[in-house]
């Protein structure tokens, strides 16, 4: 459901086997002729001698009170939901609403977005199978060679945007449930993944006069993560496992929510540079800035020595409230132009947490280049912007392979069993129930996930072992 200030709304219901391995979207286009035309008069026209548009010929703003968009949900690329004309810049609530029998299954998720857009939203609904990622590498590996022949037939903002955020979204479902198979195994415990969601979304920056935009410019990637549900049983009956597998897939997908963009974003010439609660709190470790543990025994201390913004003190203050304990830096860190703070919300009874981000969100942010060509040719098709972006389907397929099935059974063993090793080191930490001691050991927590790019580089799969020899004896 999207509903705005003016009470406009946009409501849809659907099953979750309608929504099964299918690309879903929410984006905005220009509500009429006119506003395409506004937006169209500040794209530079493609070169007459054919070649490409610089990155500094494109605008650097556009002005929001001149153009009106209308919301659309696409499921696979079809329309199925057309929303209200509202004027760009404008906040929406967009509302997720889950519903069915059994526990943890009704769930309200809801987001406060912009309108101007480009949402793509990523379900993992138990597993995400190598055939599935084996279709999206298929679709983007169709599209790049229908870019590299310059035919546009048939391409969208949808088939391009479109799929550059829905895949990055699964990519990062797809590794998250790697990693959590592991660490189950590796802890002997059975974990099953309930419905879950993440969005991956281009984002704006809104400059407004006194509540009414003015003009929107790039605001750069976000990956939120709202649900990601785990049922966890110990196979032996401990009652400690299920919440040291907790801990260590909060750290992990917190991880894989600033890594996996950085992965699928980067050229040599453009590295993307992402922050998410985990990276800001590392970041602020090696700057000096202390990181505090709070809860109901110190927070009338500590609180007031952060200085942060409102907005993220009142949710520390309401989670330790509720029981939970919170780790946090005293003071924001400013990286790659973002200003900002991370924080981990910790429920010390299950191991289960919310790692935020300072402006309520659940995941990371992504600075890069290719965002700000995406916000401002997202909202329409032109064979010029497409040419401009089409080179990020490149940066996907070269790094979906790690979901296709290329190893062998017998390098799969082994890249498990090396993992093994280094995961049961890191469980010692884990059992020590310490937040605070557990912020200290974040870098070499990272190193974990890193050796889940060997699944990358089958080709590169026996230098690696040869490396980590040591570990197999």
């Amino acid at each position: 459901m999207l509903v705005n200030n003016f009470d406009y709304e946009m409501q849809i219901t659907k099953s979750l086997p309608e929504l099964a391995g299918k690309k879903k979207t929410l984006s905005y286009s220009p509500a009429t002729q006119a506003d395409e035309n506004v937006i169209n008069s500040y794209v530079p026209k493609p070169h007459a001698d054919g070649t490409p548009i610089q990155p500094n010929e494109l605008p650097s703003s556009l002005p929001a009170y001149l153009i009106n968009l209308k919301p659309e949900l696409r499921v696979d690329g079809v329309v199925v939901a057309t929303g209200t004309p509202i004027v760009m810049g404008n906040k929406e609530t967009f509302t997720m609403t889950f519903s069915g029998p059994g526990t943890n299954a009704n769930d309200v998720i809801i987001n406060d977005i912009t309108s101007g857009q480009y949402l793509g939203i990523g379900l993992d609904l138990g597993r995400i199978s190598p055939e599935q990622m084996t279709v999206i590498k298929t679709k983007l590996e169709a599209t790049k060679t229908k870019l590299q022949n310059q035919d546009f037939t048939n391409l969208t903002k949808d088939v391009i945007l479109g799929d550059l955020l829905y895949t990055t979204a699964m990519s990062y479902h797809a590794e998250l449930g790697v990693m959590n198979h592991v660490s189950a195994k590796t802890m002997g415990a059975a974990a099953i993944t309930l419905p879950s969601e993440t969005i991956f979304s281009s984002e704006l920056k809104v400059h407004s006069f006194f509540g009414t935009p003015l003009s929107v410019s790039p605001g750069g990637l976000a990956m939120d993560a709202d649900r990601l549900i785990s049922l966890v049983k110990a196979l032996d009956g401990d009652k400690e496992t299920p919440m040291q597998f907790m801990l260590y897939a909060g750290f992990i997908s917190s991880s894989l929510e600033h890594d996996v963009p950085e992965k699928l974003l980067s050229t040599p010439e453009n590295p993307a540079h992402g922050v998410s609660a985990v990276k800001a709190l590392e970041i602020a470790n090696d700057q000096g800035i202390p990181i505090y543990t709070i809860d109901t025994s110190n927070i009338t201390t500590i609180l007031p020595q952060l200085q942060l913004d409102g907005n993220t003190i009142a949710d520390i203050q309401n989670a330790v409230n509720a029981g939970k304990v919170v780790t946090v830096s005293k003071t924001d860190i400013a990286f790659n132009g973002w200003t900002g703070c991370g924080y981990i919300i910790i429920d010390p009874n299950t191991g289960a947490g919310a790692y935020m981000i300072s402006g309520g969100m659940n995941g990371a942010v992504i600075m890069t280049f290719i965002g700000a060509l995406m916000v401002i040719l997202g909202l329409f098709t032109l064979p010029a912007g497409i040419v401009l972006i089409a080179y990020g389907l490149g940066l996907l397929l070269a790094c979906l392979s790690i979901y296709i099935g290329e190893l062998t059974l017998q390098e799969k063993e082994d890249f498990l069993c090396a993992l093994k090793v280094v995961l049961n080191a890191e469980l010692v930490v884990i059992g020590l129930h310490s937040i605070h001691l557990l912020i200290h050991k974040i870098p070499k927590l990272i190193e974990i996930g890193i050796l889940i790019e060997i699944l990358n580089y089958a080709s590169k799969i026996k230098k690696t072992f040869d490396m980590i020899s040591c570990f197999k004896h």
